[in-house]
């Protein structure tokens, strides 16, 4: 079975609220439902197709967050331990597995809530805050995956690509950035600064 929410989203307040978390719920419910004793011992995972802007990424990350302290009873005695899974995927190119805070690589825990989050056009989401939130709770399993390039790589290769081909200086360049969003304020690359 198949079930799709649609929740909508602003790119300066992030996704709604509230639609967010009946979405959530209600699919963390029929998992448990449906999947009530899966063989491996593993819930199956929500997928969540989003987000489309880059500055709904922490509202996502917080809902995910809420739904998973919500429903520990789910988990308790699962022996989850800190550091969710946690992946970026950009551009299909690379792949980075973030350690849990200890420094070391997540484990599986049975009965952990697990979500794939899946974007095709945010660019510039703070991996980092993202796995800050989620991770806060250790009982969550999140791995985050994007199908674009993520704007501080492409932006570097701009202005590699500037001042190799087109000899211009870094002091002819300015960046100009929307204020007031998550994607307004991801700083620019290390080579741009460097430059700048």
């Amino acid at each position: 079975m198949l079930v799709v929410f649609l929740v909508g989203e602003l790119p300066t307040k992030g996704v709604h609220r509230r639609a967010m978390r009946m979405a959530l719920a209600t699919a963390d419910f029929l998992n448990h439902s449906l999947f009530f004793d899966p063989p491996d011992g593993r819930q199956p995972a929500v997928s969540i197709l989003g987000p489309s802007f880059s500055g709904s990424s922490d509202s996502i990350a917080w809902s995910i967050y809420r739904l998973g302290t919500k429903t520990a009873p789910h988990v308790t005695g699962s022996g989850c331990s800190p550091g969710g899974d946690f992946k970026e995927t950009s551009g299909q190119t690379t792949e980075t597995v973030l350690p849990n805070s200890s420094g070391q690589q997540p484990q599986q825990a049975d009965g952990a809530l697990r979500f794939d989050v899946m974007t095709g056009s945010a660019t510039s989401i703070d991996v980092s805050h993202f796995h800050e939130i989620v991770n806060r709770n250790p009982c969550l399993r999140v791995s985050l995956h994007s199908t674009v390039i993520p704007d501080k790589d492409a932006l570097g290769d701009l202005f590699e690509f500037l001042k190799r081909n087109l000899h211009v200086k870094s002091e002819e360049v300015a960046i100009l950035k929307e204020e007031g969003t998550a994607y307004g304020r991801m700083p620019a690359p290390r080579q741009a600064c460097a430059r700048a």
